[in-house]
């Protein structure tokens, strides 16, 4: 047995105990691998798979080269309309007719305008307040 100081992922340093070396077998695939066991001080230390072995494993793979695609052309705002220029002409109907049934027993209601989205009126009340209370 002997003592070594070794970095985890965190950067935190650990004493290391010992290093044993085990077959891992994951899928149908077996691979030796060291495992390096360590004193956690009294904490929980999550079991880490190093690159090395997750190269074995085939969970990683390194690419060594790395394709650029050209970015595609965006269009504006012109471009679109000449295209579309038939959907973009006239009121736009739509073809048939529409048939619009309403329940004569409902009374019908008015709702006057709002200035404010009803949805947002709360947060903006709370933000009203806010600015009122600092001095803005």
């Amino acid at each position: 047995m002997y003592i070594d100081v070794c970095k985890c992922h965190a950067l935190s340093v650990r004493l290391k105990i010992s290093v044993c070396s085990l077959d891992i077998d994951c899928k149908g695939q077996r691979v030796q691998t060291d495992f390096h066991v360590i004193d956690p001080k009294g904490k929980k230390a999550p079991p880490i798979l190093g690159l090395p072995s997750c190269l074995n494993l085939g969970h990683v793979k390194l690419v060594a080269s790395v394709n650029l695609t050209p970015p595609s052309k965006s269009l504006d705002k012109d471009q679109v309309l000449a295209e579309y220029r038939d959907i973009f002409t006239g009121i736009g109907l739509f073809p048939g007719k529409v048939k619009i049934e309403v329940d004569p027993t409902i009374q019908p209601v008015i709702h006057p305008p709002r200035r404010v989205p009803q949805v947002i009126s709360e947060k903006l009340k709370v933000e009203l307040d806010r600015m009122e209370n600092t001095g803005c």
